[in-house]
């Protein structure tokens, strides 16, 4: 018996399903985001992106998504560039953000700058149409030549060496390096103008390059941009952090455009609160979100048999004899403390799985006591001002931010999964069930 739990634990392994894989085609759940106006977040910035072709040409396309970390973002992302690929033809450069810049540092445009494009010119050359192909000239020792050269960074030498390390040099310091990030900073801000339209020139030749290679002179050519929702301060420089994350995104749009590239950049969740001013500023006039699973029905604590179910097909798909191990109850008890929040669904029954094989291979409601103990562990201790805010929350399922001065606050309580962001047809919020009663709310679910 303790194989078997074993082999069900490692079927639960956190990791982002490519849909292009046949075999994690198998293991994901069609519509777990779907509105409830039918609509599917994906596919509808996907036709949004379709109907924005022969617009982007001159100025380029830009698209905000977001999502908590546990909702699947990241595989929706790779369902949204196997839409546009397979289905409508598109050049698609999927890009982890997170391999190319600090993020827990606070962000300017020319760092924001350098590492986009950096590693869009990284994956592009990377591609079989480019490959080697010596028509093609990369962005890291173009921008590494005009900070040594026009900027005159310190220390430059060695961080940017000529030649072949300049992808590593340059790309390694904005990542690991904070100093020099800081450093950076300081020295370009008189020179944004000009890096944007290097960067801009760089983009229009590559897109050009591609176009040439697969002979559609209307080639659509899409970079997706990853995981920057995760940028969060350390200490006292989180709200720092945060107020350079919206300077960003509502002060620098138009500069977070590019002729003939179509450019989807994940945002914090948090930054939902301001969607209304924020999405103004980019195409399609939205901020395409991935909320938790639907468990509950709208603005209530009324369990969704439907959002039950796909909890239930969630784990159905990655270990088909759960039965055998876990008894359906006590699988629907852990979905409801989960909140619809997939990872920390997955880290629950792992836990009660390691924690049944120490015992008598059985998991019990007494486990389930134990790990929902565990993780609500990770949510305390509140502060008294956090809990005036958090009953607020679940009074009006609304975020009800006082001020764009409280977004760090507002962010901890997303990052921290204090509150879970919800989507039936309309961004609501609620406390996490795991900590209603430390809050003074009714702890039940209907």
């Amino acid at each position: 018996m303790s194989s078997e739990l074993l082999k069900f634990r490692k079927a639960l392994d956190d990791r982002p399903l490519d849909s292009a894989n046949p075999v994690d085609e198998q293991l994901y759940v069609n519509d777990l985001h779907l509105q409830q106006d039918g609509i599917d977040p994906i596919r509808l910035l996907a036709d949004q992106m379709e109907c924005d072709r022969e617009f982007t040409a001159k100025t380029g396309a830009s698209y905000l998504f977001t999502g908590q970390r546990g909702t699947g973002k990241t595989t929706e992302l790779l369902r949204l560039k196997r839409l546009l690929t397979e289905k409508r033809g598109a050049q698609v450069f999927y890009l982890d953000i997170a391999e190319y810049l600090n993020l827990t540092t606070k962000v300017d445009i020319p760092d924001f700058l350098i590492s986009v494009i950096g590693g869009f010119s990284e994956k592009v050359k990377a591609s079989p149409l480019i490959d080697a192909d010596p028509a093609y000239s990369g962005y890291w020792e173009r921008i590494g030549h005009f900070l040594k050269s026009e900027i005159k960074l310190e220390g430059i030498e060695a961080t940017v060496p000529t030649g072949a390390g300049v992808e590593i040099g340059l790309a390694a310091a904005l990542r690991t390096d904070p100093s020099f990030k800081e450093e950076l900073q300081k020295k370009t801000r008189g020179h944004v103008a000009r890096m944007v339209a290097d960067a801009r020139a760089f983009v229009r030749d590559a897109v050009a390059l591609i176009r040439k290679k697969t002979r559609r002179p209307d080639e659509q050519v899409v970079l997706i941009v990853d995981s920057f929702e995760r940028i969060r301060g350390v200490g006292q420089s989180s709200e720092e952090v945060f107020a350079s994350v919206h300077d960003l995104f509502s002060g620098q749009a138009d500069n977070l455009k590019f002729p003939g590239l179509q450019i989807v950049y994940t945002i914090p969740p948090y930054l939902l609160a301001m969607a209304a001013s924020l999405a103004a500023y980019y195409d399609g006039g939205a901020v395409y979100a991935l909320s938790s699973v639907h468990l509950f029905e709208s603005r209530s604590r009324t369990v969704s048999p439907a959002g039950r179910q796909q909890m239930t097909d969630i784990v159905g798909r990655r270990y088909l004899a759960w039965r055998n191990i876990i008894e359906e109850p006590l699988l629907e008890r852990l979905a409801i403390s989960s909140g619809g929040d997939i990872r920390d669904y997955f880290r629950m029954i792992q836990m009660c799985l390691m924690r049944a094989m120490q015992k008598d291979n059985t998991v019990s409601p007494a486990l389930l006591d134990t790990t929902e103990a565990m993780l609500r562990r990770d949510m305390l201790p509140i502060a008294e001002e956090d809990l005036k805010w958090l009953k607020k929350i679940a009074a009006t399922n609304d975020a009800c931010l006082p001020s764009n001065s409280k977004l760090s606050t507002l962010a901890r309580f997303f990052d921290g999964k204090l509150v879970l962001n919800y989507r039936n047809g309309e961004d609501w919020y609620d406390v996490h069930p795991l900590i209603r009663e430390n809050v003074g709310l009714p702890d039940a679910a209907s």
